[in-house]
């Protein structure tokens, strides 16, 4: 997850960069300078922050646990995975949100984009965010017997 925080925060960085000094053709006006880009940068800001602040109190969680008991239950082990691959998920929509807001400069081997998307998504496809890591972990959640050995 926080490689994955770490390629979305840079991914949002390098569009805000682009879109202060890159324009459509045919216009004078700076992507930064229009609303629709605006729009889709805080929306996406707003679901990476959200996602950020979750892992982060997650972690403070669990680590309070760590180091009350010594050990930590698969519940909490399950509510930090949680936010883990939440954090994973949403940095690689941010980042494909950023490459997409880049438009055709996202595609040049130049623009960190174009490697911050691949990177986001292959991070995905790993056993520890990939979209059945959301099934096995509402089994924790909802009470229902699971093979908790990867949580």
């Amino acid at each position: 997850a926080s490689v994955a925080m770490g390629n979305g925060r840079a991914a949002l960085n390098a569009v805000r960069e682009l879109c202060a000094v890159k324009s459509l053709k045919g216009s004078s006006k700076l992507q930064a300078e229009r609303p629709t880009v605006q729009k889709e940068f805080a929306e996406t800001e707003a679901a990476f922050r959200a996602a950020r602040a979750y892992l982060f109190d997650e972690i403070d969680r669990t680590w309070e646990v760590a180091t009350s008991t010594g050990a930590i239950p698969l519940e909490r082990r399950a509510d930090l995975r949680l936010a883990c691959t939440q954090m994973t998920r949403t940095a690689a929509e941010a980042t494909r949100r950023a490459y997409d807001i880049g438009g055709g400069a996202s595609l040049f081997l130049e623009n960190d984009l174009q490697r911050r998307f691949r990177d986001a998504h292959a991070m995905t496809q790993h056993i520890s965010s990939s979209p059945s890591t959301f099934e096995m972990l509402g089994r924790v959640l909802m009470g229902q017997p699971t093979d908790a050995s990867i949580i």
